[in-house]
């Protein structure tokens, strides 16, 4: 058995008493406003830094328990000797470096059943904490200018005057973006389109913490008044990556009561650069669809992701899809998520008469996929 590393503490903001806390805690009265003596396991305090020396592999389970009770839900750091650092802020916890192999594997292992941990999928069971929802956390509306909205705009002008040719103009733009303007607007060029596409298009960014989401919709739609109808260029297909333009109501998955952290770990050890160590140790059934070449997904692969989040949820099947981004098979939506909690400016669920307005935005277009962060 390895050598146990010592353990440190700093808070952001360490209160007055914590050095009170730790005597309350362990049940030891301190010799000296610096330390105490804790079985195997001594105490240092200074400075607002507080150090367990977990002398062996077995002391540091009981110091890191000490550590979380101590850290509680406050922004703050727990280090070990070898640079392994759990860092949590605004109540989450992840690994910030792993040059340790050994050490990184042990706290996860003693993290996982303790602790919800972006990193360390291990305890299967252990539910999402839902964020609340609030102002803070409404999708920030991105300028259209930032779009490809943006470019193809500018590939029709290049083709058409909006002035002379206006009708061609706008048959030219909706074959391209699949959103229909009306020659009467376009004539007023550039300015007037971008102003209009702004007003009545909520544009995001759908990553993390949107994602991993489903969107019930279809292609590219104008908001018309809804708040909660969200347009998103996504990226996906692995290396290189390319854009769907989607339009509908956007549902979280940690948003639903029954998703573990286990499953939306699994999705963030996916996103961005991959988390290799993490799919091979914890998710092999995840490991060969990510990474990916703008490969069509085969139909096991489908099915083996649509079992992962079975354990979870009851989602309809895969019919298709590319890395970071799969079509459900034909359904009605109502059918599958009457009630779910949306995203928007407020709390949204999914009504009726959400459903009606979907089913009049996309008639027998309607449709449901699911997406979440791509590697890139």
């Amino acid at each position: 058995m390895q050598g146990g590393p010592s353990l440190k503490l700093q808070l952001d903001a360490p209160p007055a008493d914590l050095w009170e806390q730790v005597q309350r805690l362990t049940g030891v009265s301190a010799t000296s406003d610096w330390g105490l003596d804790w079985g195997e396991s001594p105490i240092l305090y200074f400075d607002g830094e507080l150090t367990v020396m977990a002398g062996t592999d077995d002391a540091v389970e009981r110091g890191l328990d000490l550590l979380l009770q101590l850290l509680g839900d406050q922004d703050g750091t727990i280090e070990t000797e070898f640079g392994v650092a759990l860092v949590q802020r605004n109540g989450l916890m992840v690994l910030d470096e792993e040059p340790d192999v050994f050490w990184t594997a042990r706290l996860c292992e003693l993290v996982g059943p303790r602790r919800t941990f972006t990193r360390a999928a291990l305890n299967e069971d252990e539910p999402a904490r839902p964020r609340p929802y609030d102002g803070a956390f409404e999708p920030r509306v991105e300028s259209i200018e930032s779009s490809l909205f943006s470019h193809h705009l500018e590939a029709t002008m290049a083709k058409f005057s909006p002035k002379a040719q206006s009708v061609a103009f706008v048959e030219h733009f909706r074959h391209r973006t699949g959103l229909a303007l009306s020659p009467e607007l376009v004539v007023g060029g550039r300015p007037a389109i971008l102003q209009h596409l702004q007003e009545n298009i909520h544009y995001i960014d759908c990553w993390p913490p949107l994602s991993p989401a489903l969107v019930i919709g279809g292609g590219p739609k104008l908001s018309r008044g809804l708040p909660w109808l969200y347009t998103m260029e996504h990226q996906h297909g692995g290396y290189p990556l390319a854009y769907r333009a989607l339009s509908g109501a956007l549902l979280r998955l940690e948003d639903h009561p029954q998703a573990t952290r286990f499953v939306l770990a699994g999705f963030e050890a996916m996103e961005e650069e991959p988390d290799w160590r993490t799919l091979r140790k914890h998710y092999p059934m995840l490991e060969d669809l990510t990474g990916t070449h703008v490969d069509a997904f085969a139909p096991e692969q489908l099915e083996q992701l649509h079992q992962f989040i079975a354990r979870d949820l009851r989602l309809p099947r895969f019919e298709s899809g590319l890395e970071a981004l799969v079509e459900c098979e034909t359904c009605d939506p109502w059918d599958w998520f009457a009630g779910w909690r949306m995203v928007g400016p407020g709390d949204f669920r999914y009504t009726a008469d959400v459903h009606a307005e979907l089913r009049r935005l996309f008639e027998d277009q309607l449709r449901v996929f699911l997406l979440w962060g791509n590697c890139d």
